[in-house]
């Protein structure tokens, strides 16, 4: 990849964040960086531990996607600029691992959401502030829209949107899951389509200019 393009890309929000996964990781577990291919790889695209370079670059991608934080809105740029997976890969990848978690993070707010709201330690706290959040932005648009309301928090590839936002919102406004999941997956489904179609706009805007 051209450095101009790779570093245009990283400044991109969503992109500079998948970039960065590897490196702060290697940072973390205080192990050498390790560069892929001959091709220019900057500091943001560099792997991280040993253990953690040696899995397949579509696994990376899959359990990236898995993540609270970025989701596939970090995973799909991370495939397409970092890993130059080809973007149908890409995008399959990343909404496959983004909806697996889902089921289980609604069960475990189901089950342990209300006793975890109760204490006063930091995880608590944290939960209050969001499902506190999750009522003043979604619970109007949820009790009059339903369905589409949860699609379109999960689909926005915004801060504070995605799948997991999606499940809070479905538990924290008592929505059933039979509901809750399917409007869930056409929000990852439309996420995964507009964050794939940016990466790829990018790179041709780059590559023309």
């Amino acid at each position: 990849m051209p450095r101009s393009l790779a570093l245009l890309l990283q400044s991109l929000p969503y992109c500079s964040a998948a970039a960065r996964l590897p490196t702060l990781l290697a940072r973390v577990s205080g192990t050498r960086e390790i560069r892929r291919g001959d091709s220019y790889a900057p500091e943001a695209a560099a792997l991280t531990a040993d253990t953690f370079a040696a899995l397949p670059d579509s696994l990376i991608v899959f359990l990236t996607a898995m993540l609270p934080i970025g989701e596939l809105r970090a995973s799909i740029p991370l495939a397409i600029v970092t890993f130059e997976i080809p973007w149908p890969q890409a995008l399959g990848l990343s909404v496959a691992g983004n909806f697996l978690p889902i089921p289980f993070v609604l069960y475990a707010l189901r089950t342990l959401g209300a006793r975890i709201e109760a204490q006063q330690h930091i995880a608590a706290r944290l939960l209050r502030w969001r499902t506190a959040r999750v009522q003043r932005s979604w619970g109007p648009r949820v009790q009059r829209y339903g369905f589409p309301a949860i699609a379109l928090a999960v689909a926005i590839p915004l801060p504070f949107t995605g799948a997991w936002t999606g499940a809070l919102i479905v538990w924290t406004l008592h929505e059933p899951a039979r509901r809750g999941l399917p409007a869930i997956a056409l929000g990852i489904g439309v996420a995964g389509v507009v964050v794939t179609a940016l990466t790829l706009a990018g790179i041709e805007i780059i590559r023309l200019t």
